[in-house]
């Protein structure tokens, strides 16, 4: 049987069915000028905690040691997480694919990731995550710098998966369409 090409869904999400095995990717939001944005805002903060660690040794009070290191590990942490925004938006990939009762699901950048294994037959309500939630709860996630993948979910066993990172609408609509066929029933 011959392979058949992606179609594509959008811009940044195509998809492959061929017989029984299904496999769909969603691309990062690749906006360049929100990339690069945020590329600057990591340098910046690197320039600024930088220069702020140089001039460690020249203070004086013990008190202000502590209360820098205090503000280090903050610094750290909002490092890390500017940094693994600025990655995922760059290189990331999320990646669903569906063969032989298995659904596998990966967030992958540059080829790096965790593969999470679901048994297809077990998953249920396939729908928009947060459904039936309050409106401010949906607001939560969805910023640029953040890589919460959080617009659909499914139950499967006992846990609620979250997946398809800043869909809009009409993705939305269309990929849970495409799940639900190609999900054993």
């Amino acid at each position: 049987m011959k392979k058949s090409g992606p179609e594509f869904i959008s811009e940044r999400i195509s998809y492959v069915k061929d017989g029984d095995s299904f496999s769909l990717v969603i691309t990062a939001n690749h906006s360049k000028s929100k990339t690069r944005f945020l590329f600057g805002v990591l340098l910046l903060w690197l320039l600024g905690g930088g220069t702020i660690i140089f001039n460690f040794t020249s203070l004086s009070g013990e008190q202000s040691k502590v209360m820098l290191l205090v503000w280090l590990g903050f610094w750290i942490y909002f490092l890390y997480i500017i940094g693994k925004a600025w990655r995922w938006n760059k290189f990331g990939n999320e990646i669903i694919k569906i063969s032989n009762g298995i659904l596998k699901l990966k967030n992958d950048v540059r080829g790096r990731g965790w593969v999470h294994t679901y048994n297809a037959a077990k998953i249920r309500d396939l729908k928009e995550y947060g459904e039936g939630q309050p409106a401010w709860f949906k607001q939560f996630g969805g910023d640029y710098w953040s890589t919460d993948p959080d617009t659909l979910s499914f139950q499967c066993e006992d846990r609620l998966v979250a997946f398809g990172y800043q869909l809009n609408e009409k993705e939305k609509k269309e990929i849970l369409r495409l799940l639900k066929h190609a999900l054993p029933r």
